[in-house]
């Protein structure tokens, strides 16, 4: 499982494809499972991927959710960017760039910790131990 960059510029065009959903439940998965746990947040998220076939039905896209909100209950400090869920009958163009969106707000938040945390515990230009 590894990164991939979010496409967070959904259009009411676009069309949602298996290749989209693997994407997005991949970096749903990314989060939850490298970097909430990296930052002393555990939380275990398995969302299968799909083939073309498979991509209409709901309840793959419940499953996008459904790691989401695992993301959210987790207790990790949510983003000021975090849209929250959303009740739909047919996920529309607008819950893609809420999926996408809350994963990079998360990723994003995530490397600015990580890039902090060397300094955490250590003396900067001109500190003194006491």
């Amino acid at each position: 499982m590894t990164w991939q960059m979010p496409k967070t510029d959904w259009k009411p065009t676009d069309f949602h494809n298996a290749d989209d959903y693997n994407r997005q439940a991949g970096n749903i998965m990314y989060i939850a499972n490298v970097v909430l746990p990296a930052l002393a947040y555990p939380v275990q998220v398995y969302i299968s991927t799909v083939t073309r076939q498979d991509m209409r039905r709901a309840e793959w896209y419940i499953h996008l959710e459904e790691g989401l909100a695992a993301i959210e209950s987790s207790g990790v400090p949510l983003p000021p960017e975090w849209k929250p869920r959303r009740i739909w009958t047919v996920p529309t163009w607008q819950d893609a760039n809420r999926w996408e969106g809350n994963v990079l707000a998360i990723y994003n938040m995530a490397q600015r910790i990580a890039a902090e945390w060397p300094r955490m515990g250590t003396f900067e230009s001109g500190g003194m131990l006491i």
